[in-house]
């Protein structure tokens, strides 16, 4: 239920931090080291600042059993966390959630990662199955649901002029 940090010599380093309500099963740090994630058995994630000190009050809550991985975007503006839920979820760093849980493990997502850019994510669940999750920018998410949309046979009846409305970002 603690995070302790250690010297390399094995002696304690400053106090534990605490928060968590069962164990916890991952940490990860900002890539600036100015952040730390942590990832815990009783369904939350807690962010932290380099001194210990809790970046937010509140667990960031969304996942429907341990989370078990968590790693920061490149930008370090970003995290993204795996339970054995199935699911994985995005959040900022103030704790909220970004969009809805991913979804199409059918086990645990026990591992995950960024992309160098940024623009996916890697993610590994129990069965042995990797996924590759697309992502990037907002802007980046209309563009392509609008080429999506504005290709999509379906829409061949709708005038062109509606999709154009709809699309301007």
């Amino acid at each position: 239920r603690t995070i302790r940090f250690w010297d390399l010599q094995g002696n304690p380093v400053g106090l534990p931090l605490e928060g968590h309500r069962d164990n916890v099963n991952a940490l990860a740090f900002s890539p600036d080291g100015e952040h730390l994630a942590s990832a815990s058995r009783d369904r939350t994630l807690r962010l932290w600042g380099r001194d210990g000190s809790p970046l937010i009050e509140t667990p960031l809550n969304g996942h429907l059993s341990d989370v078990v991985a968590v790693t920061f975007s490149p930008d370090g503006q970003y995290i993204v966390s795996g339970s054995r839920d199935q699911t994985l979820r995005l959040w900022d760093l103030q704790g909220d959630p970004i969009g809805n849980p991913l979804t199409g493990h059918g086990a645990t997502a026990n591992t995950v990662v960024f992309s160098a850019d940024g623009q996916w994510i890697l993610s590994a669940n129990s069965d042995g199955l990797l996924h590759r999750w697309e992502g990037g920018t907002i802007q980046d998410w209309l563009e392509r649901g609008c080429d999506r949309i504005s290709n999509h046979s379906l829409l061949d009846t709708v005038p062109s002029s509606g999709i154009n409305q709809l699309c301007q970002f």
